[in-house]
């Protein structure tokens, strides 16, 4: 890929596509496929979420997209990419300016603030897509996770193990990285309520999306149609039967037509026409062909490395879900992506957020801002800052090498004097 680019352009500078590199690589090996030709833009999405950290992410993210053009371009993937950086471009300020208080917009932790001001908007907002990016920050809380291992979840994620004396519910997880499958334990009561009530509520908005998937699983042609709807397959449908099928709320002529949908003759039947004389329908092969084309990319797979379906998973939503001010469509599936919940974390090039949404600023006047990651970094560092043992460490966050342990510990240094100081006296 370098020798095309250089071919193309002559570069002189190397490091910015090694940069863009390494975290394709660790992003194709955290989805379980180390092959190029495996590239999906969720792996691109999760690529982009390494380069974060980054002083200037927006010009190794602009490498990053440049792979992913040359990918399509050359037809090397086996999927169509279509991705594109979300960075932004920021101008550079005056390199004498000295910046304070803004250090944690760069920190691979996060403000303590802005997860006080997410447990916040968990308890008080009746928007479903804000307690849906709740849920997820819930669950990411609940053990140190990748956001492909939470996202990977499935609906029938809980287990209890019993030691004789009490049973106690834990989480089944896969572990991206090398370490085996596993369960992983609440810190306490209240992450475990918190835990239970995150995935009660993600199972039910997903309910609708994960019982079409299902059929569409087992019925990989045909359209999907719920309890009550069956009589209508390959007939002509009104307006309101597509809305119904669909799950659209907000069907329309017009809605139709802007996707490419148009009437094919009308009916007459009273028990169809609604209030009018005679009521439009649509040809049944156009809604189906519609529907079909809409499920998702590798569908009926949600997490192919765990043999996850769509309709196993728990982070599915209906289609459109996460677009405010528009209805979704309940009877199609659309997984949650990484991207997705970065958006609303604060990467959202619209600037709606979660933060934004419900007034949570920082100090210097603007939403909140953090990454997927940080919150694991954050888990690992108070880990570490209790003195807990390099190996329940590396267990607890699901690696298989406890050496990776020092990537997330960000503990100060009077931290670690204290501990030398306690092991002496306890000594």
């Amino acid at each position: 890929m370098i020798s095309e680019t250089h071919r193309l352009k002559r570069l002189k500078d190397y490091k910015k596509f090694e940069i863009a590199f390494r975290a394709l690589e660790d992003a194709l090996v955290e989805s379980g496929d180390a092959s190029v030709a495996g590239a999906t833009a969720i792996v691109f999405d999760e690529a982009a979420n390494r380069l974060r950290r980054l002083r200037q992410p927006w010009a190794v993210g602009k490498k990053l997209e440049s792979i992913a053009e040359l990918l399509d371009r050359k037809q090397l993937a086996v999927a169509s990419l279509q991705w594109r950086s979300p960075f932004k471009y920021v101008k550079p300020g005056r390199s004498d300016f000295v910046q304070t208080d803004n250090d944690w917009r760069s920190s691979k932790l996060p403000d303590i603030r802005s997860i006080l001001a997410l447990a916040d908007i968990n308890n008080r907002s009746r928007s479903l897509i804000d307690r849906a990016v709740t849920a997820w920050v819930t669950l990411a809380l609940y053990a140190p996770s990748r956001c492909a291992e939470v996202l990977s979840l499935p609906v029938d994620c809980w287990t209890e193990l019993n030691d004789g004396d009490q049973t106690v519910s834990v989480l089944r997880w896969h572990p991206a990285k090398g370490a085996d499958p596993m369960v992983k334990l609440a810190s306490g009561e209240n992450a475990l309520a918190a835990a239970r009530a995150a995935v009660v509520f993600l199972e039910e908005i997903g309910r609708s999306a994960r019982e079409a998937a299902r059929w569409y699983a087992e019925n990989p042609a045909k359209l999907y149609l719920p309890s009550g709807y069956e009589q209508l397959r390959g007939e002509a449908l009104t307006v309101a039967e597509i809305g119904a099928v669909l799950g659209w709320k907000n069907a329309s002529p017009g809605g139709l037509n802007r996707k490419g949908i148009y009437a094919c003759g009308k009916t007459t039947d009273t028990a169809r026409r609604g209030g009018g004389t005679w009521a439009a329908v649509f040809a049944f092969s156009d809604i189906e062909h519609f529907a079909l084309s809409l499920l998702p990319v590798g569908f009926p797979w949600h997490d192919k490395p765990t043999e996850l379906h769509t309709h196993e998973a728990l982070f599915v939503v209906p289609m459109g879900f996460f677009r405010p001010g528009t209805a979704p469509l309940a009877y199609v599936p659309q997984p949650i992506s990484i991207s997705m919940i970065n958006h609303q974390l604060g990467a959202n090039p619209g600037g709606r957020t979660v933060f934004s949404r419900n007034g949570k600023l920082a100090p210097d006047g603007r939403p909140w801002e953090i990454t997927s990651h940080q919150l694991r970094h954050l888990l690992n560092t108070l880990a570490q800052s209790k003195y807990l043992p390099q190996s329940l460490i590396a267990l607890w966050s699901g690696r298989a090498n406890e050496t990776q342990n020092a990537w997330y510990d960000h503990t100060s240094p009077e931290v670690h004097i204290e501990a030398y100081l306690l092991i002496c006296t306890e000594s």
